[in-house]
């Protein structure tokens, strides 16, 4: 057999260990660091699990089926090495009345913005000036 070039990177992912799954209960909270994106099957199909270390290196995976979850994960953009913390606040119901599972995430690492992208406040005015304030 011949060894190509990307045998070592699968050899390596071969190697990788496999984390414990991670279920947070209402109120509980997970901080850890991010490590990766994996993807696991379930009886309902294919699903991404996120990748995360506590502080002693165990490795937890965090099956994303909840939009909620999804939607803060995506927010933050983790990258590897970023401290993440991910706390579950329970069963909720939405606006249009459907129930879903809430989530808070946040992240130590830098926000990808800064007041300068917040419009308004400029010499010009923000052309709201003959108009009532909303608040």
């Amino acid at each position: 057999m011949s060894k190509d070039k990307g045998d070592d990177d699968l050899a390596g992912r071969l190697e990788l260990d496999r984390p414990a799954n991670l279920r947070l209960k209402e109120g509980e909270r997970f901080i850890g660091t991010y490590c990766r994106l994996d993807r696991g099957y379930t009886a309902y199909g294919e699903s991404w699990i996120a990748v995360f270390a506590d502080d002693n290196g165990e490795l937890h995976g965090l099956w994303l089926f909840h939009a909620a979850l999804i939607s803060q994960l995506k927010k933050i953009r983790p990258k590897p090495g970023d401290r993440i913390g991910i706390k579950y606040l329970g069963k909720r119901t939405g606006q249009s009345g459907n129930a879903y599972a809430d989530y808070a995430v946040a992240s130590s690492a830098e926000q990808e913005f800064d007041w300068s992208d917040v419009p308004g406040g400029d010499a010009e005015g923000d052309g709201w000036a003959d108009e009532p304030s909303p608040f």
